[in-house]
């Protein structure tokens, strides 16, 4: 009797992981849905919300509704005003696009690593100097764009990436040739965009 209780529990386990996996769209199918650019409306059925466009909203914080979109898959909050990435976008685990560029954020936090499906992931023009060492968890990021922060070096950690990572754009960065050295060496399969080195000291 025992057995056939696990077996059940085992069963029903297996159809909730199953639907969760179900409710992420392939690229054709996320194409045909809506992209809301209006929060009020996107609420009024927020399980059919995969993508947001909140670009240019003069956004100074992420609005914590946003957090109850569990299927979104494409979240722009480009060109706000933006000081970070709060840790409560880790609840939004199916996110494959984020473009948070052109906003004022510095900082990181180690929760971007729980977006374990993250493909594209745009940061450029801010300020960000460092990246957590949990940017490794982002085994399915094919592009990472970066162009125009502050960033000087990557984490160690990162290296589990060569294999995923194809394209990183670190531009418009005054990055020394022994840094951009080093950088490449973590990354060896993956196509780098430099700005010329400055080579000062």
């Amino acid at each position: 009797m025992k057995n056939i209780h696990i077996k059940i529990i085992i069963f029903f386990l297996f159809i909730i992981s199953y639907d969760c996996r179900a409710q992420l769209l392939d690229s054709i199918a996320l194409s045909k849905q809506i992209e809301y650019t209006d929060l009020a409306l996107a609420l009024k059925n927020p399980e059919k919300v995969y993508k947001l466009n909140f670009r240019k909203k003069k956004l100074k914080e992420i609005p914590k509704e946003i957090y109850t979109f569990k299927n979104l898959q494409v979240l722009n909050l480009s060109k706000n005003k933006l000081t970070e990435i709060p840790k409560g976008i880790s609840v939004l685990t199916k996110l494959e696009v984020l473009d948070v560029s052109a906003n004022d954020i510095d900082t990181l936090y180690s929760e971007i690593g729980q977006l374990v499906n993250i493909k594209k992931l745009i940061l450029n023009q801010n300020i960000i100097a460092h990246l957590p060492p949990t940017i490794s968890n982002l085994t399915k990021m094919t592009f990472l764009d970066m162009w125009g922060n502050q960033i000087q070096e990557f984490p160690k950690e990162i290296a589990k990436l060569q294999n995923t990572l194809k394209v990183v754009d670190l531009r418009v960065i005054s990055i020394h040739d022994d840094k951009q050295d080093d950088i490449i060496k973590l990354l060896p399969n993956t196509k780098f965009f430099f700005s010329t080195s400055c080579n000062c000291n």
